[in-house]
């Protein structure tokens, strides 16, 4: 069976060279022919839950290398159809982080592989199983994986993924901040992208709400995305303004903190010019005035005397009150 030449696949890795000789002349023995039915008989999710990471990496390599090596469409539908199951066991359980990795990395094995009417399914589960804030190293994983693909299909990619993406953003509370953080990033790596520009009021106005979010991380992920992102947006220059009388007017610290960050987004993207533009002054100082910060800014708004701390942290300023 499929089973059984998999694991038979696998011993030839191995390192005793007589457990590797003797599972390379049973598979010249048993020639399998990989198809949808024998595929599917495959038990991936215990294969996952009763093998070490380093087997299921041996795994992931030989689909690539064996089980599509003649590449056909039916038995890839069924390998994702798998992943896809396999993972939302998992998730379903709580599995350790080190279970699902296996997710993003099949499909970085298996890039060329993917085809566009796979994103939706991959996508959505990159941003509700993978992007976890507990779950570290699996969501940095499936972030680089989803990039390198919306990179590698462009336009292709961009414009399929993007009503899923607006989905995720509508999605509100501090329980879905890491959701939205990776929306957001994917997001801005489809910008270039987009062909159909008919939709960008609509996208940018869910952008500018996450700036209220009581989430400082999702507060904080705007901005650093902002550069990528700045081409959802008509006129920023004008919305930089407008984040900056805002940031003087209000008096609620969410609204506050929010206006500053995407401010110091803007201003990032928009490039240091845009500080003349908006008349303010910069001023470092040495010496930390609060504790924890370690390198800070201060900009002086002329003429109103509103001192606004920033942190260096964006690369270029990243407001912080």
């Amino acid at each position: 069976t499929y089973t059984h030449k998999m694991f038979l696949l696998v011993l030839q890795q191995e390192d005793d060279k007589e457990i590797a000789e003797m599972a390379a002349n049973l598979l010249q023995k048993y020639q399998i022919v990989f198809t949808p039915e024998n595929v599917q008989n495959f038990d991936l999710y215990s294969f996952i839950k009763d093998n070490e990471l380093e087997t299921v990496d041996i795994w992931i390599r030989l689909t690539n290398t064996t089980v599509l090596k003649d590449f056909n469409r039916e038995v890839w539908k069924v390998l994702v159809n798998q992943v896809n199951v396999t993972l939302d066991k998992l998730s379903e359980e709580n599995a350790a982080e080190e279970n699902s990795m296996f997710y993003p990395e099949f499909f970085e094995m298996n890039q060329q592989f993917v085809s566009v009417e796979d994103f939706n399914c991959i996508f959505s589960r990159y941003i509700k199983n993978c992007c976890k804030e507990s779950t570290t190293m699996l969501m940095q994983k499936a972030l680089d994986v989803g990039i390198d693909l919306i990179k590698h299909y462009g336009a292709e990619a961009a414009s399929s993924l993007i009503k899923l993406l607006e989905q995720f953003l509508d999605q509100s509370g501090i329980s879905d901040a890491q959701t939205q953080i990776s929306s957001i990033i994917y997001l801005g790596v489809c910008s270039p992208f987009l062909k159909d520009r008919s939709n960008l009021k609509t996208i940018s106005q869910k952008i500018l709400k996450l700036s209220d979010s009581k989430s400082e991380n999702v507060q904080r992920s705007l901005a650093k995305c902002m550069p990528e992102l700045i081409s959802f947006f008509e006129n920023p220059q004008d919305l930089a303004e407008k984040q900056l009388k805002n940031l003087a007017a209000t008096k609620d610290p969410h609204a506050q903190r929010g206006a500053a960050y995407l401010l110091s987004g803007l201003i990032r993207a928009l490039g240091i010019i845009m500080v003349e533009k908006l008349n303010l002054s910069l001023i470092h100082i040495s010496e930390p005035t609060r504790q924890a910060e370690i390198s800070y800014a201060v900009f002086c708004l002329k003429k109103k005397k509103i001192v606004n701390t920033l942190l260096n942290e964006l690369g270029l300023f990243q407001l912080q009150l």
